[in-house]
This record gives structure tokens, C-alpha cells and sequence, in this order.
């Protein structure tokens, strides 16, 4: 089978470091989950799920399939909704860039962005929060 769910992932994982947030926060990007002790800051692009893949004419395929990209942060001594808003920022720059290339640098026939879940929770003086966000495609490989 032909795909291009990883050529995807490994742009959007490109994309993702790319951001000038990630440089300046010095924010840890990985591919898949980060790793043993992973920094207090981290965006990973994740799993990979096909809702879709089928010969769409006698000569080309159609696939559609989502890539989980989840952001992460620990904010010491801050609060809750601290936190969360720390994760949608991260989010923010990703969701731009993505919104002016859905076609993933001419991967993909189309693109979305969709957040999926957000949640916080106190850790050692700290709060984390997490923002769990999935990238559709669609591509014909």
C-alpha cells in the first residue's frame, strides 16, 4: 500500500518546530511521544488513524486519515487556566500555518485542524495541561 500519512507527519512535525513560539519558549518537539524525562514544555505529532482508503478512479487512491498533535506545558507555580491558555497559544501558530497551506505543501487535496480535548492538572507545586488536537487529511498517494 502506498501512503503519504508519514511524508504528513513528518511536515507537520517540521511545521511545528518551525514556529517562532517553539524557539523563543525553547519548546521541545517530537516526533511521536516524547522520551524518558521529556521537557517542561513539548508538542508531539502522534498516532496516525485511516478513516479511509480506497481506489477513487481505475488509476488513483484516496486516503483519509488523522495525526494526533498534542500540546503539552508544566507551569510552575501557576494555575490551571494559567496553564490551558500556555497550551492554546502553543497551538495557535500551528493552526496558522496549517490554515495557509492545507495542502500540506502540496501533500494533501485537503487539510483540517481539530481540537479534541483540553485538561490540567497539579503536579509538584505545578500545574500541567495538555491540549490533545488531530490534523485531517485527505490525499490521493
Amino acid at each position: 500500500m502506498s501512503t503519504l500519512a508519514v511524508a504528513v507527519k513528518s511536515t507537520l512535525k517540521r511545521w511545528a518546530a518551525e514556529q517562532p513560539m517553539v524557539t523563543a519558549e525553547q519548546i521541545q518537539v517530537t516526533y511521536g511521544f516524547p522520551t524518558r524525562e521529556p521537557d517542561r514544555r513539548w508538542i508531539a505529532v502522534g498516532d496516525i488513524n485511516w478513516s479511509e482508503s480506497r481506489w477513487a478512479t481505475n488509476r488513483a487512491r484516496q486516503e483519509a486519515f488523522t495525526v494526533s498533535v498534542i500540546f503539552n506545558v508544566q507551569v510552575p507555580a501557576g494555575t490551571a487556566e494559567e496553564a490551558e491558555a500556555f497550551a492554546i497559544e502553543m497551538a495557535k501558530g500551528f493552526e496558522g500555518r496549517l490554515k495557509a497551506d492545507p495542502s500540506i505543501g502540496g501533500l494533501c487535496v485537503t487539510s483540517g485542524f481539530n481540537p479534541r480535548r483540553l485538561k490540567s492538572w497539579p503536579i509538584d507545586g505545578a500545574y500541567e495541561a495538555q491540549f490533545e488536537t488531530e490534523v485531517t487529511a485527505a490525499c490521493r498517494p
